[in-house]
This record gives structure tokens, sequence and C-alpha cells, in this order.
């Protein structure tokens, strides 16, 4: 299977380590807007071609997978060109900057008879695989609420950060509500059950920056505070905080509470189970052997080298791809996404599905 990769950020650390460990994978060719991340990429993973330009490489290839992993904004011009070249496509998430990108990307994929995928790799996780089958098992009882919640420092320094940086730039997809915010939401989903009202809180705390080399001003656009309250279809309840300039790095932490057991899962993704109001039993799942590669040093890393081996065997054998590349529940979570930030803009509480809105203000 002849494979282009778009990207080297994300891409260098997770994508191409993992593809080196596929059977069947070729990676032909990497594209990246500087030319000189390309070839340094290309030279590292003995890549024969690199490109300044992805189009000029989706022209002077016949490729059969592109792994798209680049700033959010550009992800709708190069899925649907790359759909349109030939090549099945793998989108890292969020799919696009709204539901109607999402929706146009997944209907031109249809037309064009190719599979469009997108990189959940949150769900290869063994601890949160683990969690849902907890949930589903009923070893905490009804769900009644999940809390999420993201503290780092990485957006702190107001000169820590270069003014080309485009996680900062809302226009360009950055911001704790399109970068942590998509993954967390498809967990609550996977986890529990269809989200039927969202109450958002979007802010830029550390606007005024300097940047890191030039000590230029330049001003933060997106949001590096995000808060979002959610109600589940199930009846469960479930909180997202995200907030990004905190002067300690506090990590990750989810609490999920049921009507006879409690989960968390802490900073150093240990889970622990509580059940009948006993003392919590660490529970943490063993790493596979796909996780332990050296490259696979974040939960993130490591959901992308247990992904792509997956959809590599899958699209070679033309079978029906895994439920956690679906682009379908990419388009389910960008609604909430949309409706997310709807509700910051608008101070109030959207209800998903009716199309209808909560009279009580957000406070």
């Amino acid at each position: 299977m002849k494979i282009g990769v778009i990207g080297t950020g994300f891409a260098r650390k997770a994508h191409l380590p993992a593809l080196r460990t596929v059977k069947n994978a070729d990676v032909v060719a990497v594209a990246s807007a500087r030319l000189e991340n390309a070839q340094l990429t290309a030279a590292e993973f003995g890549i024969p071609h690199a490109y300044g330009d992805w189009r000029t490489m989706l022209e002077a290839h016949d490729l059969d997978l592109v792994c798209v992993s680049t700033p959010v904004s550009t992800h709708f011009s190069i899925v649907n060109a790359a759909l349109a070249a030939g090549a099945h496509v793998l989108c890292d998430t969020p799919a696009a900057m709204d539901a109607v990108q999402a929706r146009t990307m997944s209907d031109h994929a249809r037309s064009a008879s190719r599979q469009l995928l997108i990189n959940h790799e949150l769900r290869y996780d063994p601890n949160r695989l683990k969690i849902r089958q907890l949930i589903l098992s009923g070893a905490i009882g009804t769900l009644r609420h999940i809390r999420i919640q993201n503290v780092t420092s990485g957006w702190s320094d107001p000169a820590g950060r270069s003014s080309d940086d485009w996680w900062s730039f809302s226009d360009k997809g950055g911001g704790r509500l399109l970068a942590n915010a998509p993954h967390q939401i498809d967990l609550l989903r996977w986890w529990g059950s269809e989200v039927t009202a969202v109450s958002g809180r979007l802010h830029t705390v550390v606007r005024d920056r300097r940047d890191r080399n030039s000590g230029q001003a330049w001003t933060a656009t997106a949001d590096d505070f995000c808060e979002i309250a959610l109600d589940l279809h199930n009846g469960a309840t479930a909180s997202i905080s995200l907030f990004s300039v905190s002067h300690n790095e506090l990590g990750n932490h989810v609490q999920i509470f049921g009507s006879a057991g409690t989960l968390i899962l802490d900073e150093h993704e240990r889970l622990r189970l509580s059940q009948d109001g006993q003392d919590f039993a660490d529970i943490t799942a063993p790493l596979a052997d796909v996780h332990r590669h050296d490259a696979a040093s974040s939960i993130w890393s490591r959901g992308v080298m247990a992904l792509l081996p997956d959809v590599v065997a899958h699209l070679a054998a033309g079978r029906p791809l895994p439920e956690g590349v679906a682009f379908q529940s990419a388009i389910e979570n960008q609604v909430v996404l949309d409706a997310v930030r709807q509700s910051s803009d608008d101070r109030r509480w959207i209800e998903l599905g009716t199309g209808t809105e909560r009279e009580d203000s957000i406070s």
C-alpha cells in the first residue's frame, strides 16, 4: 500500500513511527508547508520523496492512503483534493472547522468511492477502552456523571510561543475547543450516550503575547480556556474543563460516577475503581506490545501506534473499517463542537436534535 503523509509535526512523532512498523505500508512521500521540514523528515524515516507543497505530492504519486496531520483550517481543502486524486484518507481530529465542512468532506468521499477515516486515537488507549468495557458491563451501576479536566501550562508564558503558532489563532483552528475538546467529546459519546444539550464558555486569557524569538508583540485569538457542560441521552451529565495557561502542569483527570461505583483516571494514567463504597483498587490496563514502541511516549502517539496498523490491514483486505475510525462519529462530534461555540457566543444552552434552546442563560 503506497502512502503519503501531509504534515511533519504530530505525524513525525506518531504516524510515521507507527507506519514504519506496519506490514505492506510503503510511505513513498511526505509533504510540509516548509520544504526543509519535509526533507528532514524524509531523511529520518527513509522516505524517497519530500515536498513543500502537498498539491505537488498528490499530482506526482498514485497513492492508496493519505494521512492528513495539518492545521485544522487546511483539512477541508487537503482531504477533498486527496479524495479526488483517488486516495483513501485518514484525517486527524477534529475533521474540519465546522459540521458543514465535515459533511461535505464525507459526501466527497462517497462520490469518489473512497474511504474517509478519522483519527480517534484515544479509543485505542487501553485504559480508555477498559473504562468503556466497565461502564457497559455495569461495574459502576447506572452512569450518572463524567467529569474531565485538563490543566496544562503550554500557553502560560506570554513570550513562550512564536507569532506564527497556528494553535493560537481561531481562524486556523487553534484553541482548546478544537485541539482537545473533540477527543473528550468523542470519549463521552463512546462511554455514555449521545449529547442532547450543551452549555459552553470559551475565553482567551492571555491575549497579549511576544514572539519567543524576536520579542515582537502579537495577539492570540484562540481560546486557552474552554468549559463545557453536557446532558447525555441516557440521563447522565458531563463536564469538560480545559485550561492551557496554568502556571503548573496538572495534566488530565477523569472521574466517572455511577450509582454503584466510581472510576478515576489520574494525571499519571493510573486507572482506579471503587465499587459499593469500598476502597479504590488499581486496575490500570497493561500496555500491549504495540503501545510499548519507543515512539509511543504519550497517550496520543500510543493510540496512533495501535490505530494505523488496524487501518492499513482493513483497507488492504477490503474489510469494514473499525468503529474507532468511522467518519460519521467525527461529523457528530463536530455538531457538538459547533453548539459549544454558539452557546459561548450567545450565552445560552443549546439543545441538539430539536433545534430549540433553553430559556435560562449561562451565568
